[in-house]
């Protein structure tokens, strides 16, 4: 998905730029058939940049006939989040927006995640988004596990063997 598709900054604008020149954001695609053996060309246009807007836009997957009531925006999520917080701490949170994990690696979510918190956040706070990557998590348990303090903590196979039976 982050080799393929990614989130625009501003949707209408490259759904228009779509309409106008598709060859601007197409990509050709080989599509390996697992039943029947071989591949298959096909092209993405703006599906590249639509399957990602449900984040900052829910409300278009209620527009499918299975869909159930959506939940909030990846941008409101993370607002309510901060507002459920100490009034004190919104300002320092909001300059530490950070992203992990997988679909956090999409080319211009961190960009369009800061424009949204901009956009709703209260008297043009100063927002800004990290990303840390995939394996950010894995880094840090890694880190944390090898640390001195934390060695009393580790369990070892024998005694994880033996108390699990």
């Amino acid at each position: 998905k982050k080799e393929f598709c990614y989130v625009a900054e501003d949707f209408e604008r490259d759904l228009e730029t779509a309409c106008q020149d598709p060859t601007q954001i197409q990509r050709m695609l080989e599509w390996t058939n697992c039943c029947y053996g071989g591949t298959a060309p096909f092209q993405i246009c703006d599906e590249r940049f639509r399957c990602t807007e449900i984040l900052f836009r829910p409300a278009l997957h209620s527009e499918s006939a299975s869909a159930t009531a959506p939940g909030p925006s990846l941008h409101q999520a993370v607002l309510d989040a901060i507002s459920n917080t100490s009034k004190d701490l919104h300002v320092r949170l909001l300059r530490n927006v950070v992203l992990s994990g997988g679909t956090t690696e999409l080319p211009g979510l961190a960009n369009r995640l800061r424009s949204e918190l901009s956009r709703l956040a209260h008297g043009g706070a100063d927002v800004q988004v990290h990303s840390l990557g995939s394996d950010a998590a894995y880094k840090g348990a890694l880190t944390l596990s090898a640390a001195p303090e934390f060695q009393h903590w580790w369990v070892y196979r024998d005694k994880f063997d033996s108390e699990t039976k």
